[in-house]
Order: structure tokens, then sequence, then C-alpha cells
């Protein structure tokens, strides 16, 4: 919380300094953090134009980014998908875009300005409400819509028509979780926090396992000292009711554990192990309310990601 109570001691027109300085050392510890990678998530280390891969083909091409350490730098690729014709000509050609643009830091900075936060908890709580007003209401299954590539009449795909930004995203209601947790990991980056930005999957229920985005955040409770670890998902909010089942908020999913550790790391990327998120009760203002939770959910990655999934999706 220093960063957010530095922002209150100054004045509206210096806020703009202090964050572009905060960004810039962001910038060159993410370099080093992350070894100079370009690209978040999954791609081909081609771009097949004219002929067929197997399935087996495929993966052994496959390259996969699943944790990135810090703040995203401008320029970065993002990948979340694949593509593929009736011919199995596989692509990330659409399926991608690149990061463009910061100036939702310097907005969240002004508006938190304004708002008394008493503890990172709150400051979720706020974070959640602006990713989804500068996103707008979100329309699932658009993003590919928005991102659609050029094919020749014999379906060999050509280039993009355009290079895709993130900030095409704003009010749009076509971001997903890659873009929200983006979004996550910048701003929590900037307010002190030690982040991590997963590529994963996550199981809902019993239902099938799919393609997810979320964070990692690991930080120091003031008051305790005590050291909070979590994964935090901004994009799976859970809606909060008074004892009378009025909807009076919403809340990100957060998962506490013990520890960000290689140990915890090797249990999130195996195929056999997740972290599970479990329901509990929340008090607020002295007041019991109920936590509305769609169904228990459990967080993974996979090295193996399940392509026919991928298949069974839409056409393009």
């Amino acid at each position: 919380m220093d960063f957010y109570n530095l922002i209150k001691k100054f004045p509206y027109t210096e806020i703009d300094k202090i964050v572009k300085a905060k960004i810039k050392d962001l910038e060159n510890k993410s370099k080093i953090l992350n070894k100079g990678n370009e690209y978040i998530g999954f791609k081909l280390d081609y771009n097949p134009t004219d002929y067929h891969l197997t399935e087996e083909e495929l993966k052994v091409k496959l390259d996969i980014r699943n944790i990135h350490t810090g703040y995203i730098n401008k320029g970065m690729k993002i990948t979340y998908g694949l593509a593929f014709d009736e011919r199995g000509i596989f692509s990330n050609d659409g399926k991608y875009y690149y990061v463009d643009d910061d100036s939702y830091i310097y907005d969240f900075c002004n508006y938190i300005k304004e708002k008394e936060v008493k503890d990172e908890y709150q400051l979720f709580d706020y974070l959640l409400k602006f990713i989804r007003n500068y996103f707008g209401i979100i329309r699932h299954n658009n993003r590919e819509e928005m991102h659609q590539m050029i094919c020749k009449e014999d379906r060999i795909y050509l280039d993009p028509i355009n290079i895709h930004k993130f900030s095409d995203f704003y009010k749009k209601g076509n971001a997903m979780c890659t873009e929200i947790a983006l979004m996550a990991e910048n701003i929590l980056s900037m307010f002190g926090f030690n982040t991590y930005y997963v590529v994963g999957n996550i199981r809902i229920g019993e239902e099938k396992d799919e393609f997810h985005a979320y964070n990692l955040i690991k930080y120091r409770e003031k008051e305790s000292e005590e050291e909070m670890n979590a994964i935090i998902d901004f994009s799976s909010f859970t809606d909060v009711f008074d004892i009378n089942y009025e909807k009076i908020g919403e809340k990100p999913y957060i998962v506490f554990f013990d520890e960000i550790n290689k140990e915890f790391l090797n249990k999130l990327l195996s195929e056999n192990e997740s972290i599970t998120y479990e329901d509990y009760d929340f008090v607020m203002l002295d007041t019991l309310v109920e936590m509305k939770y769609d169904r228990d959910r459990e967080y993974y990655i996979s090295d193996n990601f399940d392509l026919e999934k991928v298949f069974q999706k839409k056409k393009i």
C-alpha cells in the first residue's frame, strides 16, 4: 500500500510523473526477470501456410510460456489460441495481440486517489470495478470475431488484417481472461505486489478443463507483517449478497496458500495436481454476507494442452 499512500500525498498534476517513473523501473526489472521474452502464452515456432500437421507434430512445434513474472512491458505479444481450417492447417494468426497501451495505469491511479482504501482486499474490490468498467460488459466469444484473419479462397492463411492491439479492447465488451489478467498484473505490480501472470487451465465442477489466465500475488500485510500468497482471478468474480439475498457487490476469486516457491509452481504445472478454490463466508461491516459461487474451481497448468477441445470450438 506504500504506492497508494504516495499518490494520496501528491496533487493530480504530479501523479503522471510518479507513475511514469514507476513504470520505467518495472519495465527494466521485467526484462531481467523474464530474460527478454517477447511473448506470453503458446505459439507455433513458425507460421504454417501450405501444409498439414498431425496432432503429434503440432505438439512438438508448440512453444509454451506459461508464467510471466512481474510487469508486462509494451511490445510483448500475448497469444491466446490456435486457429485451424478444414484442411488441418494450424496458425496463431488472428489469435494474438500486442501490448501497446499503459494509459489505464494512469487512469486507475487517478481513480484510486479519490478512494479511501483501508487494506489490500478493498484495493482488489476497486480494481475489479475499474477493470469491468474499462472493458465494458463482457460478451463472451466475440474476441475471435474481432481478431479474425484473412484467408484466400483455397483457405491458405495470409497475415491478419491489422496488428491486433491491447487497446482494441477498450469498452468493446470483447475482453476475456488474458486481457483482464494482463491489466491486473500491471496495476498490482504498480502497487507493490510481487505478481505472476499465469497461462493455465481451469476446471469448474464437473466441466471439462478450459484454457484460463489468472494471477499469482505475493505480499505482506502491513499490520501483521504476515506474508500472503494467493491466486487471484478477476475474470471469474463472485456476486456478494446480503442476508436478504440482495446483491451488494462483487469480488474476485481468491485462493490462499502457504508460499509461491518452486514446489508450488511444480504442483501448479502438474497435470495431476491442482489448486482448489474453497467456499467461505465473508464478513462486511459487522454484517454476515453470503458469497455466491457458481461451482468449485481448480486451477492448474498442463504442458500438454488438450488440442481436441480447440478443434471442437469455432472453425474459421
